[in-house]
């Protein structure tokens, strides 16, 4: 049978001293056909003339250059132009025997459940003898980096994990080996020194061993599912008893997922949430609430943690009354029913450590209509006031005569989309309801937080009376009224803020 092609990709910076050592020890390799792709990531020295000088004399070596983007970027655009169906990285001031890439493809061409070929290794410069690692298992992957970046495997299982991690700024071989092991795949080791690892006081390996919080901060960012299963939780900076923190952390914790039955998928993500919420997501809004957004299986998804009460309250919330999370998770799913626009929920979590509760999330969709109504006197072109306008009193109205009162209805938590014939809108902040018979005077109250001039309320509130069959008069004195105290409680809370911090 035809032999496979394999691809040995050299990712080099700054390397002239080294470089041309490395690439013969490739070159004596007993196996054929190989490619050598050397992928220069924007060096300084020689590095990329010699790469050039070795690809004019041999037609199986590519050199090829980039813009300084770091070792994962590097081996990535490398094995882009790889045409091998097995690829092996090198380092360019690493060696290898002549016989590695012969003996590891053997395995691979004959276990289709073997992900990953390496060997044994040995130092060499600064210092010397047997590279001890570890015989390979998912677990002990978990806490530490113990395979060397010196291993082959398929391009199709490159590709099936996404590559190395490009802004990982350390360890990146150790990423990559959780992303494409996390899911199965069995490691084998060949019993022969295939590897040989320079050895530098001011090697890239050493170095990286500052950035140790910020690296493991990243992974648990993104193998949370997979260190919950190894580990029991994530990863901590002390690795080594990372298991033992997360089992006596679980004893005190009891944490419960209600998930919405059409998005199981986002299981794994929800799970492993409140884990990374401090150091994942992009920030939206902080303040005694945190609210973050995720890209998650193809979905924009907003997560809100919510800040704790007051201790009495921590241990009323999930015992004796709902949680905010879980009040805004069921208030979602009502209005939905009822036809109200609000962004569709996903789940929600809470966290208790004994009868207290510690933590909560509520997750839903992020919402694709792009303005606020707190918008409304700055922005919003005055060919749509009117629509606004009727739209706020029509869609308040339906609110209303459903029964539903939402406590914080303010200007922040209505969201709008003008299309050439409707207003659409949608409320958030939900877990502040209260259902039940809302008259007139309830209902001319619920505007009171709407930060919006006094013309513009006014002709909200008429047709808000014109709606429910109220005297518009009346309804304009009454929610003016209600908007002014609700400004003027406002305006006093601030002065006494501000005179008190003076102080």
């Amino acid at each position: 049978m035809e032999k496979p092609l394999i691809s040995v990709i050299v990712p080099v910076y700054n390397m002239e001293a080294y470089l041309a050592e490395c690439i013969d020890s490739i070159l004596k390799s007993e196996y054929s056909p190989f490619e050598l792709i050397i992928m220069d990531d924007g060096s300084t020295d020689k590095s990329l003339q010699i790469a050039l000088e070795y690809a004019a004399k041999h037609p199986n070596i590519k050199a090829e250059s980039q813009a300084n983007a770091g070792v994962s970027a590097a081996r990535n655009a490398a094995i882009e132009l790889a045409q091998g169906k097995y690829i092996l990285p090198v380092d360019a001031d690493d060696l290898i025997h002549k016989d590695f890439l012969e003996k590891a493809v053997e395995v691979l061409q004959k276990q289709p459940s073997v992900k990953v070929v390496t060997a044994r290794a040995e130092f060499f410069g600064d210092k010397t003898g047997k590279w001890l690692l570890p015989d390979y298992s998912p677990a002990l992957l978990a806490r530490k980096n113990m395979l060397s970046a010196c291993a082959m495997y398929r391009k199709s299982d490159w590709t099936a994990c996404g590559g190395y991690c490009n802004y990982i700024p350390g360890r990146e071989d150790w990423d990559f080996w959780i992303s494409m092991l996390k899911n199965g795949g069995e490691v084998v080791k060949l019993n022969f020194t295939g590897f040989y690892y320079r050895y530098r006081s001011n090697s890239k390996r050493i170095s990286d061993r500052g950035k140790k919080k910020q690296i493991i901060d990243i992974l648990n960012q993104r193998h949370a599912d997979f260190f919950k299963r190894e580990l029991k939780g994530k990863l901590h900076y002390n690795r080594t008893f990372s298991k033992f923190f997360n089992s006596i952390n679980n004893l005190l914790e009891r944490t419960k997922l209600i998930l919405h039955e059409d998005y199981k998928n986002l299981h794994p993500f929800l799970s492993s949430l409140p884990e990374q919420f401090d150091t994942s997501g992009d920030l939206m809004f902080q303040a005694r609430n945190t609210i973050k957004s995720y890209r998650v299986e193809g979905m924009d998804v907003v997560v809100k943690s919510y800040g704790n009460p007051l201790f009495i309250n921590r241990i009323i919330y999930g015992n004796i009354r709902a949680s905010k999370a879980k009040r805004a998770y069921n208030y979602a799913l009502k209005l939905r029913d009822y036809g109200i626009g609000t962004p569709q929920p996903l789940a929600y979590i809470e966290i208790k450590k004994g009868l207290i509760l510690h933590k909560s999330f509520f997750i839903s969709l992020k919402s694709t209509f792009p303005n606020r109504l707190s918008d409304l006197c700055t922005e919003t072109p005055a060919k749509d006031v009117d629509k606004l306008v009727r739209g706020i009193a029509v869609f308040t109205a339906k609110l209303h005569d459903l029964g539903i009162l939402h406590k914080d209805y303010s200007s922040g938590n209505l969201l709008y989309e003008i299309n050439k014939n409707e207003v659409l809108l949608q409320v958030i902040d939900l877990n502040r309801m209260r259902f039940g018979r809302v008259g007139r005077k309830k209902g001319c109250k619920n505007f009171e937080r709407l930060c919006l001039n006094d013309e513009i309320l006014s002709r909200i509130a008429e047709e808000y009376a014109e709606v429910r069959s109220f005297d518009k008069t009346i309804c304009v004195e009454e929610v003016l009224k209600y908007n002014r105290k609700h400004r003027n409680r406002r305006s006093k809370k601030q002065v006494q803020r501000q005179s008190t911090s003076k102080t």
